[in-house]
């Protein structure tokens, strides 16, 4: 994940990962969401991950916790939202939904 980092952002990736495995994990979350008319959770998105066959040599993400791995860097990132006990995700900002920073500084103030 190689992306400017903003300012306030208080952590980075446990996981570098190339630009096309954070795109399809995205499109992933995107798509799951259309589908439920909500955000889903890790499993769903694996689920969608799979069946669109983004899992193949270039990326062996094989089973649902590798998927939550890839998910866990990019709310680091700030690339996806959560909600506050992180179970859902969604790449679009909305209410109840936050960056890992902005809970990071709710749980923990002046970190």
């Amino acid at each position: 994940m190689c992306r400017r980092r903003e300012g306030d952002q208080k952590s980075k990736a446990l996981i570098w990962l190339p630009w096309y495995a954070t795109r399809r994990v995205r499109d992933a979350v995107q798509i799951a969401e259309t589908r439920l008319g909500r955000p889903p959770n890790a499993i769903q998105v694996f689920a969608v991950f799979d069946e669109q066959g983004f899992n193949d040599f270039a990326m062996p993400v094989n089973d649902c916790y590798k998927i939550a791995a890839v998910i866990m860097s990019m709310l680091r990132e700030h690339l996806l939202f959560m909600d506050k006990v992180g179970y859902t995700y969604t790449i679009y900002k909305q209410e109840g939904y936050y960056t890992f920073s902005e809970i990071l500084c709710q749980k923990y103030p002046g970190y």
